[in-house]
């Protein structure tokens, strides 16, 4: 896998694209437009991934395949009970991303609403590891 090396410093750049990104998904998903609320959901995800493994480690994922950034995850030296269970919602976020955004699929009403489910409850444990 691909890395980059980045300032630990720099976290808070991705946490503030993250939270554009979430902020973004839940505006698109108010007004009824699935695809940006999925995208930006993905991509919320993403860039709290980043956020979490440049605060962590040092490094973020440089890999085309954006499922490698769950094996930095996965490195987190963090007592948490619920990363196993971030890491599961984590994917499962991932996976539509090629079928919408590359091969002309759209997001339903429901797979919006239940990605947004996830991405807030990844984007909150995010946002928690890296407030404490």
């Amino acid at each position: 896998m691909r890395i980059r090396h980045v300032e630990k410093s720099r976290y808070r750049i991705y946490l503030q694209k993250a939270r554009e990104f979430h902020d973004e998904m839940v505006d698109a998903l108010t007004n009824e437009r699935w695809n940006a609320a999925g995208l930006n959901g993905i991509h919320c995800l993403i860039t709290s991934c980043d956020a979490l493994t440049v605060y962590f480690l040092g490094k973020r994922s440089a890999s085309q395949r954006h499922e490698d950034v769950i094996k930095l995850i996965n490195e987190l030296d963090i007592d948490d009970k619920t990363k196993r269970d971030r890491l599961g919602q984590a994917l499962s976020i991932l996976q539509p991303k090629t079928r919408v955004e590359y091969e002309g699929e759209l997001f339903t009403e429901k797979e919006a609403h239940t990605m947004a489910k996830r991405v807030e409850r990844f984007y909150a444990w995010a946002r928690g590891l890296l407030s404490g």
